[in-house]
């Protein structure tokens, strides 16, 4: 569920545009930061926030 609520967000932002997704440790947290890069995006980083982790990334 995850990965598609992040879709949903990368297909409405525009190339060049900075995208911030709350997610939880264990799988999402260890598969979407790879998922993203591998549609072509650009990881900028990954910090803890309360119970969840704040990942930051560019659309290509």
């Amino acid at each position: 569920m995850t990965f598609v609520k992040a879709r949903r967000l990368i297909d409405s932002m525009r190339a060049g545009e900075q995208g911030i997704l709350r997610i939880s440790s264990g799988e999402p947290l260890e598969n979407l930061p790879r998922s993203i890069e591998e549609l072509g995006h650009k990881v900028l980083g990954i910090a803890p926030d309360g119970q969840y982790y704040l990942l930051t990334f560019i659309k290509a």
